[in-house]
């Protein structure tokens, strides 16, 4: 995977800078462009259920629109089955057991809603931002171990002799080597080793008084749930952020509109001042 991220050897933290920047409006972009197009979508679908419903009762001589307008004025409460079955005159309908069965006939026909295409957009997006910001995780590590591979020279990295002879050069050999070290980095890690790595291992600062990694850790986590637990939350989902959210196990996660935009804020910030940082550290000549 990491192969194909990283090619050339003139590559730099600018470079990456770039193309962190570019994915990130790419995913802005699509979410709001197509935000509003699923938006509509499911408007129209409630729309479309909402009147087949009241064409139903039309077809059994029950206006709904007249007796919503009654029960605004009434004072009284009456029961649920009082108010379906009088009509605005004060006369009941006089439903034959035909009409029933018309009626319920009527309902086993109602148009089915697909999944919400909101939920469907704004899912996938949030899932891409996360992806977006671990590439750039994987991109600067690979970058700092490629410029000073002697900061490996200490870690036992295993190579086969079936391996030795799949590369040209040791020059080669060395790049997959690093390559499938950050791919190990990257699954044997939490994001909390990951950050640790960074800030411990190769002195760059994780500006905590800027950037709120909270927000990122529960973006992170939430990520986990919508992806491995059909975005229900559980336990783990609760030990692990603090609950910022005061969510209860079994609750379904959604990402809303104003959560994606401050999920893509904090990521963002989070992302340029990681790059300005080990650009400062690693790469001071450019």
């Amino acid at each position: 995977m990491l192969k194909n991220k990283i090619k050339k050897e003139d590559n730099s933290i600018e470079k990456i800078l770039e193309s962190f920047k570019n994915n990130l409006s790419s995913v802005e972009l699509y979410f709001d462009r197509f935000g509003e197009i699923a938006v509509e979508e499911d408007e129209g679908a409630f729309k479309k259920k909402a009147e087949f419903i009241e064409k139903c009762f039309e077809d059994v001589g029950i206006d709904l629109k007249s007796l919503e307008d009654e029960e605004k004025g009434e004072e009284n409460n009456n029961s649920q089955t009082d108010k379906i079955t009088e009509n605005p005159n004060g006369k009941r309908f006089n439903l034959t057991e035909q009409d029933l069965k018309k009626l319920i006939r009527s309902f086993g026909k109602h148009p089915k809603i697909s999944e919400k295409n909101f939920e469907i957009l704004s899912s996938s997006s949030f899932l891409v931002l996360n992806n977006y910001f671990e590439y750039l995780l994987a991109d600067l590590l690979t970058y700092y171990y490629l410029k000073f591979k002697s900061s490996l020279n200490s870690k036992e990295l295993k190579v086969s002799l079936k391996d030795l002879g799949e590369y040209d050069s040791i020059e080669e050999l060395e790049k997959s080597l690093i390559y499938k070290e950050v791919e190990s980095m990257l699954v044997e890690l939490t994001f909390d080793g990951l950050l640790a790595h960074f800030e411990d291992h190769l002195s760059i600062s994780l500006v905590d008084d800027i950037i709120n990694w909270e927000v990122i850790k529960e973006c992170r986590e939430r990520r986990h749930i919508i992806v491995h637990n059909a975005s229900v939350v559980n336990k783990k989902y609760l030990t692990r952020t603090g609950n910022p959210n005061k969510l209860k196990i079994g609750d379904k996660i959604n990402v809303t509109k104003d959560y994606f935009k401050q999920a893509f804020t904090e990521f963002r910030l989070a992302g340029l001042l990681l790059c300005y940082n080990c650009w400062g550290k690693w790469d001071k000549d450019n």
